[in-house]
């Protein structure tokens, strides 16, 4: 996580084509896992990471911007409205309750 300019980034590690929407935080692991149904292909994967992150946050979809990763599974995101430290506490939650 970074503070940026009209926000804060979070880098994603995402797995397409999961059997449910989820993102969890592994116990070993310093980054956000997003496990989506949605395939790879035609930005679908990336959109449904924007709402699961939207949703998750409570913030509007319109206020999370895929900044980098277009075409990888690590994805830089960029959440307006919020500062490092209340994402870092968001984050920390999902040590303890994985959402999804």
């Amino acid at each position: 996580m970074a503070e940026r300019k009209g926000g804060v980034t979070i880098t994603v590690r995402v797995h397409p084509r999961a059997g449910r929407n989820q993102l969890y935080l592994p116990n070993h692991a310093e980054r956000v896992q997003a496990r989506v149904t949605a395939p790879p292909a035609e930005d679908q994967a990336n959109q449904a990471v924007v709402e699961l992150l939207a949703d998750w946050l409570d913030v509007a979809k319109s206020w999370v911007t895929l900044v980098t990763g277009h075409k990888s599974r690590e994805k830089t995101f960029l959440i307006r409205g919020m500062s490092e430290d209340e994402l870092a506490a968001r984050v920390e939650s999902l040590r303890e309750d994985t959402v999804g």
